[in-house]
Order: structure tokens, then C-alpha cells, then sequence
């Protein structure tokens, strides 16, 4: 047997199966599409084309799509290749990521999800470590996704609300209600980090939220953002595969890559406040300063805003 799957092709057939294996649902084929491009397909449907909402990575040197014939495949196809070897383990990878699936459609999700991830840490290869302080913020926003809007308003909005990464002022944003999440250490004085002032600029006929998460540093206990990330991926994989690429565009806007180790940055939730920014409530805002001040950064000490404190079951309401 060669070293190369697709070798093994007999002259006069396009593919062959990966394996026999009557246990499983999934049946992969390899495969020479145009009779030269090293190809992986996985079945999809027996029967003609499904209308399939999902949307799929493109990555380089590879096109990955649904066959447009009956049966339907999922197609993951090499377009240069000197890069055999390489490809080679990314169809083993994707083989071995439909292992714990039940059903096609399981299977399927997973594939997708699986491609999304190749995408994202071929994307973000040589990308700078996150800092310390820039994980705690981005675990903060993690876990108010996984923890509180996730279950909620469901995969598909939260996702879309989630604005931060993509430059906004503040990390959540709905018509009816903005959120920015921050966080501070449990140790020591608390301080809240306001990185401009815009950050708690009231917005017009909406209402904002600040929740803070106290957070303290656990390697024996506690979660790295590479855990809450996975977590998040698999309910897409399971529930949402669609988003998956909006999840993992997100992740790459805030700098998170997944080549990099975080498991020596773990953390655990002390406590969460949530704090109503009304009328009164201690900011620096653009519209108060003068135009000479191009830029203004403070902190907040959180035990003091007592008078503004909020309940989350009140925030995730506003937003329902």
C-alpha cells in the first residue's frame, strides 16, 4: 500500500473507501476530483442536495465544499500537491473528529467545526501571546457568554451581539441594551480598568450595563480561555454549526490563536457585580471633556458603586 491513500485508487475509478466499518455511520471516500486533486468526501445525504445553511472555511491551497450531485459529499480538496503529506494528516484529523458522533448530521457539524479550527490557527500562526491582563478580560467575556447569555438568547444572537472584538465601545450590543464586561483580581484593591472614554458613554435611548467579574488566579481549579473557547466551540458543533465561522472570526479579532498554550493562566469566578450606567454614576465621557484631551484611561474601584448595583437577572432581562 502506498504511502499516499489516493494512490491506491485503481485506474478507472475516481474513489475508494476509507474503511468498511459497517458499525459506523459516516462513510469517508478517498478521492481524485478531476482526476488529479487529492480529495477527502465525506457523505452527506444519499439522496439529491440538501439545502445546507453552513457556512465553510476556505483555507490555503485547499477548497472545501458540498458536492453539487446526488449523493451529496462534503468535499475537502488539495489544489497544490506538494503539499500531500501535510494534507494528509489534516483528513486524518477531520476522520478522527466525527469518532464520537452518532449520526451524519453529528458528523457532519463536527467536520465543519474541525475545518473552522485548522483555519483559525493556520490564520493566526505567528500571532503574539495574549498578556496576562488580556486573558482575564477575554475569560470575563467568555464565561458572561457561556454563563449567562448563551442560555438565555440562544447560540445564533448572542454571538452576534458580541461587538468588542470587532472595535466596538462595548463588548455587547443590542438595541435595546449594551453590556461591557470587565473584570479585576480578587486579591488585593479592586480596580476596574476604563480604557477610554467612550468605554461608559451612555448611549442614546438604550440602556448599559457594566458587569465586573472578580476573578482570582487557579491552576488547580480554575479554567484558561483555551477551556472556555473549546467549551463554546463544542455547543456550536453540536447546536449551531452555521456560526461556527462567526465564533472563531471573533476569537481572531480579540488575538486569540489556538497554537498558543494558556493552561498556565487558569482562573476561577469569585464573585460577579452588575452595575446599571445611569445618571450619576462615576465616568469619564467624551461629551464632558474638552477637546484638547484626546484620550482619558482610569480605574473604578467596584466597592463603591454600591448605589448603581444591578441585578443580572434584571440585565439579561432588558434584553429579552
Amino acid at each position: 500500500m502506498s504511502t499516499l491513500p489516493w494512490n491506491d485508487i485503481p485506474n478507472g475509478r475516481d474513489a475508494i473507501p476509507v474503511s468498511e466499518d459497517p458499525s459506523t455511520p459516516h462513510r469517508f471516500m478517498w478521492a481524485l476530483h478531476n482526476k488529479r486533486h487529492y480529495t477527502l468526501l465525506y457523505l452527506v445525504s444519499q439522496s439529491d442536495l440538501l439545502n445546507i445553511d453552513m457556512d465553510l472555511p476556505s483555507l490555503q491551497s485547499v477548497d472545501i465544499y458540498f458536492t453539487p450531485s446526488s449523493p451529496c459529499y462534503l468535499a475537502v480538496s488539495l489544489l497544490d500537491s506538494s503539499f500531500a503529506d501535510i494534507f494528509l494528516d489534516l483528513c486524518n484529523d477531520l476522520i478522527s473528529s466525527t469518532r464520537q458522533s452518532t449520526t451524519r448530521e453529528e458528523g457532519l457539524a463536527n467536520l465543519v467545526n474541525r475545518c473552522w479550527r485548522w483555519q483559525s490557527l493556520l490564520y493566526r500562526k505567528g500571532s503574539p501571546l495574549l498578556s496576562l491582563q488580556e486573558q482575564q478580560g477575554l475569560f470575563a467575556e467568555l464565561s458572561f457568554l457561556s454563563d449567562h447569555l448563551i442560555p438565555s438568547l440562544g447560540l445564533s444572537r448572542s454571538l452576534e451581539m458580541w461587538q468588542g472584538p470587532y472595535g466596538s465601545y462595548h463588548d455587547f450590543v443590542s438595541p435595546p441594551t449594551d453590556i461591557e464586561v470587565k473584570s479585576f483580581r480578587a486579591f488585593g484593591t479592586p480596580k476596574i480598568r476604563i480604557s477610554s472614554e467612550h468605554q461608559l458613554e451612555h448611549p442614546l435611548d438604550k440602556t448599559l450595563y457594566l458587569a465586573c467579574y472578580s476573578l482570582a488566579h487557579d491552576q488547580t481549579a480554575g479554567c484558561s480561555i483555551s477551556s472556555k473557547a473549546e467549551q463554546i466551540s463544542s455547543l456550536l458543533a453540536g447546536s449551531a454549526p452555521a456560526i461556527c465561522g462567526l465564533f472563531y472570526s471573533l476569537l481572531e479579532e480579540a488575538g486569540f490563536s489556538w497554537t498558543h498554550n494558556y493552561e498556565n493562566s487558569k482562573w476561577t469566578i469569585q464573585s460577579l457585580l452588575c452595575y446599571k450606567v445611569r445618571n450619576g454614576f462615576p465616568s469619564i465621557n467624551r461629551s464632558s471633556l474638552d477637546s484638547a484631551i484626546v484620550h482619558a484611561e482610569y480605574d473604578l474601584n467596584p466597592l463603591l458603586l454600591a448605589d448603581f448595583a444591578a441585578d443580572i437577572g434584571a440585565l439579561v432581562a432588558s434584553l429579552l
